[in-house]
């Protein structure tokens, strides 16, 4: 089992990589190298990758995120994209005062899949802050040329 570690940044638009954030791709021949931090707030945002015979399984450990914050997509290029958005407000009103504050954000992981993935039949559920992808594999190369969303269900 592999343990990758994210990176994450505001403001992206959709499927395009920022130009000092490249796409890392943990399975490239070459020697180890973390992936790169964009944040120091998303330093617990933890992605186990395991190899299974039938898939690759991807745990991504989300704390206090839910199912609704979470969006997953996957492109033509076999790259993996975990968006989350998040919204807070906090309303407090004392005598004679009233404090609303707003907070919202976003940062998105990006991973390159496998060759051997088959991103058609990719599945996800989210349980207790865990998002876990599971990947299947094929046996020859095929052509994708669309981006996909994936839907995140409550159970596996």
């Amino acid at each position: 089992m592999s343990l990758l570690s994210s990176g994450g940044f505001f403001g992206r638009r959709r499927n395009e990589p920022p130009p000092h954030q490249p796409t890392w791709d943990p399975y490239q021949a070459q020697e180890h190298h973390p992936p790169p931090f964009m944040s120091p707030v998303l330093d617990t945002f933890h992605i186990e990758w395991k190899e299974t015979p039938e898939a690759h399984v991807y745990k991504a450990h989300l704390p206090s995120y839910k199912r609704n914050d979470v969006r997953l997509e996957v492109d033509e290029d076999r790259v993996l994209c975990i968006v989350c958005d998040k919204s807070v407000e906090k309303e407090e009103q004392r005598e004679g005062w009233h404090r609303v504050e707003l907070s919202n954000g976003q940062f998105v992981q990006r991973l390159t899949l496998p060759e051997n993935s088959m991103v058609d039949l990719v599945k996800a559920y989210m349980d207790n802050g865990v998002l876990t992808i599971n990947v299947p594999k094929k046996h020859h190369r095929g052509v994708n040329n669309r981006v996909r969303n994936i839907n995140i269900s409550s159970r596996p």
